[in-house]
């Protein structure tokens, strides 16, 4: 939604107008189904009368207001499901009741479904996710195995997962789905028939009917083989990669921690690499509305919102695009810890056919910028370090004391990291 307000006025029908257009837009904002919104503010100079005070405001001007509703479900229909579904939980944000996230787990205990939880959705992190949360389906879709895990239905709970693989292989069944968001109800990430079924998971659950089955357990049982085989790979001799900052960060990131993944590889890092855990991480992301932009910006006030430090992942691409983000952040309290993963580049683009084409690649995709990072985190008064290995990393993490603006730069050579990418992305079980 967007509006323009009037300029400032004491008129009582432009303020019935304020009140009119505000009251719409935090309905747009936190309603169901919501969205961004963007009101623009003129003023006329002077900006204050003579006496430098702001006039007060008529209180009944916000008489018979009511508090913003959503819908929870709709209370006619009831859900009866197949053995053989599957709970796809995307990015979410952090805010969620945890009545949400209980009744996602009661879902899947009760009947048997799987949860596919991505890489920036809680219950990944979640203290008591059980067995029945699956982290490797985007290697289960690129596999034969998939033909035995097929889905007859799909529940979609908040944005859809990041895995583009996991979307085709659904695509190409053309089951049927529910979506529980609050939302832009249009999503369908599958193309199948997507119904949307109310904001509310738990009141979702109360309506659904199945028989159940073995079907989690199915899941389940791939999912630990992959989980070892990828365990393996990773033990053996090779130079670092993204999906080892990843893994180590699941190890060293404080419990309750809110951390921020940027777009383009990191979230898609993050879905592939980050091990299912018990520390109750708050993820964030911002894909598929802003792409790259406000990186910076946006996990400072991640931190600003939680009242927590905060930690953002990002490429180097997406950090220097908001790199004016930074002024001020050596102040800040709590402060952002930045995981700078630095391969020169758009590491994301090494994966088109475009990048066989070296000398167009790297000017036109790739574009490497030839930035001092730590000049740039000194200017802005934040703390600048070099981590060539995890230790190195953890150790930086570490010494943090949770103020002001840090940041740990990995370097990362791009062309080796796409190769151990394809390797570790497909892993026999």
């Amino acid at each position: 939604m967007f509006a323009e307000l009037p300029l400032p006025s004491l008129n009582a029908d432009l303020l019935r107008q304020v009140r009119e257009i505000c009251r719409v837009a935090l309905g747009t904002a936190l309603g169901a189904p919501h969205g961004p919104v963007h009101l623009n503010c003129p003023f006329r100079e002077p900006f204050f009368d003579a006496s430098g005070q702001a006039n007060e405001l008529d209180q009944t001007i916000l008489k018979n207001l009511k508090p913003v509703e959503s819908v929870e479900c709709r209370p006619e229909k009831s859900f009866n499901l197949p053995e053989r579904t599957l709970v796809l939980a995307g990015p979410r944000n952090w805010a969620d009741p945890a009545s949400e996230m209980e009744a996602v787990l009661q879902i899947s205990q009760r009947f048997g479904f799987p949860i596919l939880a991505d890489g920036s959705n809680p219950l990944r992190y979640h203290p008591e996710s059980g067995n029945t949360v699956i982290i490797h389906y985007d290697r289960i879709a690129r596999t034969d195995v998939w033909q035995d895990l097929q889905p007859e239905a799909v529940i979609l709970w908040g944005e859809p997962p990041t895995s583009k693989t996991l979307r085709a292989k659904l695509a190409e069944l053309d089951v049927p789905g529910y979506l529980v968001s609050s939302g832009k109800q249009g999503i369908n990430p599958v193309f199948g028939n997507i119904e949307w079924v109310g904001s509310s998971m738990k009141a979702f659950f109360d309506r659904v009917d199945s028989k159940g089955g073995q079907f989690a357990e199915r899941w389940t049982e791939v999912d630990r083989h992959m989980e070892e085989a990828l365990q393996r790979g990773l033990g053996e001799s090779h130079p670092i990669f993204e999906g080892d900052v990843h893994r180590l960060l699941s190890g060293v990131l404080p419990a309750g921690s809110p951390v921020f993944y940027a777009s383009s590889l990191a979230i898609r890092d993050a879905e592939w690499f980050m091990p299912r855990g018990q520390q109750g991480l708050q993820p964030f992301s911002q894909r598929g509305a802003n792409g790259i932009d406000g990186t910076v910006s946006l996990a400072r006030g991640v931190a600003a919102g939680t009242g927590r430090p905060a930690y953002l992942v990002t490429g180097d691409l997406a950090f220097l695009h908001d790199s004016g983000g930074l002024a001020g952040a050596g102040k800040d309290n709590p402060g952002l810890f930045v995981i700078l993963i630095n391969n020169q580049g758009g590491g994301i683009f090494e994966f088109l056919p475009i990048a066989r084409q070296a000398e167009a690649f790297e000017k036109l995709y790739a574009t490497p910028q030839a930035v001092d990072i730590g000049s740039l985190v000194g200017a802005h008064g934040g703390v600048h370090q070099i981590c060539d290995t995890t230790d190195d990393l953890a150790g930086a993490m570490d010494n943090w004391d949770g103020k002001g603006l840090a940041v740990a730069e990995v370097p990362i050579d791009r062309k080796t990291s796409k190769e151990l990418h394809r390797r570790y992305l497909v892993m026999e079980n």
